[in-house]
C-alpha cells in the first residue's frame, strides 16, 4: 500500500500525468484565469449589493426628523396655544419627526384632504375645546376628552414608516398634550379663590382633559400592509426570471435573421403580465372587488415588471453561463431596498436612485389604487413609461449588437463564448470524427487556394448515413 501518495513511484506512476506536468500548464492557466475572473466579478458584485443595502440603511433612523407632522389649531384658545407651544418646544432627537404648525388650511375638510394627498400625519385641535374645558372646570358640566383632538393618519403613505415613526409620534403627542393641559387646569384651580368653583369643578376633566379620535384617511386594509405590494412585485419578478433564462436558450435562432429582431423584443412583452395575473388576483381579494380595480393593479404590475424584464434580458444577452444569474441578484437586492426603505430617510444618493426604480413607482401606484391616498399617478406613470421606452430601445440595440457578433464569427450562435481559431476548430472536428463523435451541427470545411482551412457557417445535418460515410463507419 502506498502511503506517501504524493511521491513519485516508478512502478505505479509511470505514464501518469500530474498537475505539475508541462503539458497541462496551458489548461491550468486558462482554468485559473476563468476562476479568478469569476471570483473578481463575484467580489465586486457582492460589494455593490452590500453598498446598496448598507448605504440605504446608513443613518436611516437618524434622519426621521426630515419628516414633518402638522398641527392644525382650529380652536385658537388659551389651552390650544398651550398644546401648540408644548409640542413645538418639546426636545426631540433625530429619530422622531418634526412638528410644524400649519396655518394654511382653515377647515377640517381641507386639513383631511391635505393629509390624505401630501402629509404624513396631523394633529387637529378641535374648535371650542378651550371653552368646553373652562365650562367643565367652573360649572362641572359634562365633558368628553375625545372631543379635544383628532388624529389624522393614512397608512398607505409608506406603511412601514407610518407604523414605526409617524403613528407613535402622534400617540405621544396626545399624551404630552394631556399632561400639559392637566397641569395647567390644576394650577388654575389652585389659584382660584372661589370655594364654589373648586366644589363645582369636574374631577374627571382634571384627571384626563385631553384625548383624541383617530381617523384613518387612507386605510390599506391588510395586516401585512407594509410588505404587501413589495413582496407581491418581488414574487412576480422571481416568476419572470425562469422565462428570461429559457428565452436565453431558445431565442438564439433570431440572431441569425436580422429582419426578425423585432420579434425578439416583442415576445417578452407578455411575460410579466402572465406571471402577475395570479398574484394580482390574490392582492385584490377582499380589497377591490370591481373589475376596474383588478385591471388597474394588473396593469400597474405589468408596467412595473416589463421595464425590468427588458433590462434584465439586455444584460442576459451578453452573459456567459457562469455569469447568467448575476444580474438577477443585483436587481433583486436593489429593488428590495427601494421597496422597504423610505427615500426621505435615506442618503440623498440612495434617495434619488430609489425613486428611479420601477418597483418603487409601481408600489406607490398600487398603494394609491388600493387606498386612494397619496396621489402621484402622473409621476408614477411618467417614470414607468420612460423606463419602459429606455429598456425597450436598449434591448433592441443589444439584440442588434449580438446579431453582428454572431454573423462576424466573434461568438458562437448562442452568443456566449468567443469562437476558436479556424484551424483549431478544424483540428478539433477532425479528431472528433476520427473518434466516431459526429456533432449535431456539421460545419462545411474546405480549403482556400492558399491551402488554409475555411469553415463555413454551421448547418444542421440530419442525414446520419452521410455523416457515417464521412467518418468511414
Amino acid at each position: 500500500m502506498k502511503l506517501a501518495y504524493w511521491k513519485y513511484d516508478a512502478d505505479t506512476d509511470e505514464g501518469r500525468v500530474n498537475l505539475t506536468d508541462p503539458s497541462l500548464r496551458t489548461q491550468l492557466k486558462d482554468t485559473l484565469k476563468r476562476y479568478l475572473r469569476l471570483l473578481g466579478f463575484l467580489t465586486v458584485l457582492l460589494w455593490l449589493i452590500l453598498s446598496i443595502f448598507f448605504g440605504a440603511n446608513h443613518k436611516r433612523g437618524e434622519l426621521v426628523n426630515r419628516l414633518e407632522v402638522d398641527i392644525f389649531d382650529f380652536d385658537q384658545g388659551e389651552y390650544s396655544q398651550e398644546i401648540v407651544d408644548t409640542l413645538l418646544t418639546t426636545p426631540s432627537d433625530n429619530t422622531m419627526p418634526t412638528w410644524k404648525l400649519n396655518t394654511r388650511y382653515q377647515s377640517l375638510g381641507q386639513a383631511k384632504k391635505y393629509i390624505k394627498d401630501d402629509g404624513w400625519g396631523g394633529l387637529v385641535i378641535m374648535p371650542g375645546m378651550s371653552d368646553r374645558l373652562n365650562n367643565a372646570l367652573t360649572t362641572g358640566a359634562n365633558y368628553s376628552a375625545t372631543d379635544a383632538l383628532m388624529v389624522l393618519k393614512q397608512d398607505s403613505h409608506h406603511p412601514l414608516v407610518q407604523l414605526t415613526s409617524i403613528q407613535p409620534a402622534l400617540r405621544q403627542a396626545v399624551v404630552i398634550a394631556n399632561s400639559a393641559i392637566a397641569t395647567q387646569l390644576l394650577q388654575r384651580l389652585q389659584e382660584s379663590t372661589s370655594a364654589e368653583a373648586k366644589n363645582n369643578a369636574n374631577v374627571s376633566t382634571l384627571l384626563h382633559p385631553i384625548d383624541a379620535v383617530t381617523v384613518n384617511l387612507g386605510p390599506y386594509g391588510f395586516s401585512l400592509s407594509p410588505l404587501l405590494a413589495p413582496l407581491s412585485l418581488l414574487m412576480m419578478f422571481m416568476c419572470t426570471l425562469v422565462p428570461m433564462i429559457m428565452l436565453k436558450f431558445s431565442s438564439y435562432p433570431i440572431y441569425q435573421a436580422p429582419s426578425d429582431a423585432w420579434l425578439f423584443v416583442l415576445r417578452h412583452a407578455h411575460l410579466p403580465g402572465v406571471q402577475g395575473i395570479r398574484t394580482t388576483a390574490r392582492i385584490t381579494t377582499g380589497s377591490i372587488s370591481i373589475a376596474g380595480g383588478f385591471f388597474a393593479i394588473w396593469m400597474t404590475s405589468w408596467l412595473t415588471l416589463l421595464p425590468m424584464a427588458f433590462w434584465l434580458k439586455s444584460l442576459v444577452t451578453f452573459s456567459t453561463p457562469e455569469f447568467i444569474a448575476m444580474p438577477f441578484s443585483y436587481h433583486y437586492h436593489s429593488q428590495a431596498s427601494a421597496l422597504v426603505l423610505l427615500s426621505s430617510t435615506s442618503a440623498r444618493l440612495s434617495s434619488s436612485g430609489f425613486q428611479a426604480m420601477p418597483f418603487y413607482q409601481g408600489t406607490m401606484l398600487t398603494r394609491y389604487i388600493i387606498s386612494g391616498a397619496h396621489n402621484r399617478v402622473g409621476e408614477n406613470l411618467g417614470v414607468l413609461f420612460g423606463e419602459l421606452v429606455f429598456s425597450l430601445v436598449l434591448l433592441y440595440i443589444c439584440t442588434m449588437i449580438q446579431q453582428h457578433q454572431v454573423h462576424a464569427g466573434n461568438v458562437d450562435r448562442m452568443g456566449w463564448r468567443p469562437m476558436k481559431a479556424e484551424e483549431d476548430t478544424a483540428d478539433s472536428l477532425a479528431k472528433d470524427l476520427e473518434r466516431g463523435k459526429v456533432p449535431m451541427y456539421m460545419p462545411a470545411v474546405s480549403r482556400r487556394a492558399d491551402g488554409t482551412i475555411q469553415i463555413a457557417e454551421d448547418q444542421l445535418t440530419q442525414d446520419v448515413s452521410m455523416r457515417n460515410e464521412t467518418v468511414g463507419v
